[in-house]
């Protein structure tokens, strides 16, 4: 374990750390939730009258009552300066409801190599109510794809147009529970496409009270992009063990087209029905300009007839389980045998 702080340093010292602040997931009223697992927060500042040097090493130590959950040897990657506050995440901690009252504690003390001046200040402690009516709920509530931004509608033009990378995207979490994220709460998430993860750590700078949102910093997922045409999501899942697993995970969906015209028989040509007009209604079709019963047959972009109906006046055929995308639409006027073919884009 290594603790990154600025580099810079004085050679002779009298060195202290004192134990600032222990914090966790809690409501204003000090209560924490059973059986959840908590992190603890230790704060802890250079109260000394010199830097720490680059490299020295102490002991963190994080107690539940009578028992050390944790007991770990850091090192300092970098000097801290006189003054300089970290804080330090514990591994997590699960407490019973029995009993009601938790004393939980953080304790921090510089090895042997740099004695420190007081020895008396490197403990802190909080005592906690277990109840159930402290809830830490953090919900995935949005992920947003910032690069590329054409892919809803992109047209991949019968292959010979390509879809860019992923490669820029951001979460939004929210706090739906009635405890307070302390400032240091490292929320661990990971962007899933296609059958691909990315994980990644991402660390509070402000507490985040109930009802309060985070959005995460831009990364870069690297995700390739199928030239198909379809439907598609990238999502987000929150990897905390919170109180409620039904709200870890949101996407973001979308869809790509695929508006080239294959050949005849089924390129678009005009035909004879000319005063029919065939347009896209609420993602149904809307036929107009019936002056003799037609017939209508509708084709996917493969050659596929999904929907075949005779109409005998103007109306909407309704296509509520057809997949969005283009259709080839073949218009037979019964009586004369005429024949046009129409293009479609149903969304």
């Amino acid at each position: 374990m290594t603790l990154a702080i600025a580099i810079g340093f004085s050679a002779s010292a009298q060195y202290d750390l004192e134990a600032i602040e222990l914090r966790t997931m809690s409501t204003t009223n000090g209560e924490v939730p059973p059986n959840v697992p908590l992190i603890l927060t230790l704060v802890f500042e250079n109260t000394g009258t010199q830097d720490i040097p680059d490299q020295s090493t102490a002991r963190l130590l994080f107690i539940n009552g009578l028992d050390t959950f944790q007991d770990i040897i850091g090192t300092f990657n970098g000097a801290m300066p006189v003054g300089a506050q970290i804080s330090f995440n514990s591994d997590p901690v699960t407490l019973p409801a029995a009993p009601p009252i938790a004393n939980l504690c953080g304790f921090i003390l510089m090895d042997s190599t740099w004695a420190e001046t007081d020895s008396t200040n490197n403990l802190v402690c909080e005592t906690l109510q277990v109840s159930s009516s402290a809830i830490v709920d953090l919900k995935a509530q949005r992920v947003i794809v910032n690069a590329p931004n054409d892919l809803d509608g992109f047209d991949i033009d019968n292959g010979d147009e390509d879809p860019n990378p992923i490669t820029d995207v951001q979460a939004v979490f929210t706090n739906e529970g009635n405890v307070i994220f302390p400032a240091g709460f490292v929320i661990p998430y990971t962007y899933s496409f296609d059958g691909l993860e990315e994980s990644y750590f991402g660390t509070l700078a402000t507490d985040l009270a109930p009802g309060d949102s985070t959005i995460r910093p831009n990364v870069d997922p690297s995700f390739n992009v199928p030239t198909e045409a379809g439907d598609f999501e990238i999502c987000v899942t929150m990897n905390y063990n919170d109180s409620e697993a039904g709200n870890n995970e949101t996407c973001w969906e979308w869809t790509m087209i695929d508006s080239y015209v294959p050949p005849p028989p089924f390129g678009v040509e005009e035909g004879m029905n000319s005063n029919l007009k065939i347009y896209s209604n609420a993602g149904n079709i809307q036929v107009t300009g019936i002056i003799e019963p037609i017939n209508l047959t509708v084709m996917d972009m493969s050659g596929k007839i999904v929907a075949n109906n005779d109409m005998q006046t103007d109306g909407i055929l309704f296509m509520t389980q057809a997949a969005k995308g283009v259709y080839m639409i073949q218009a037979t006027n019964m009586v004369s045998g005429d024949v046009s073919t129409h293009k479609l884009s149903l969304q």
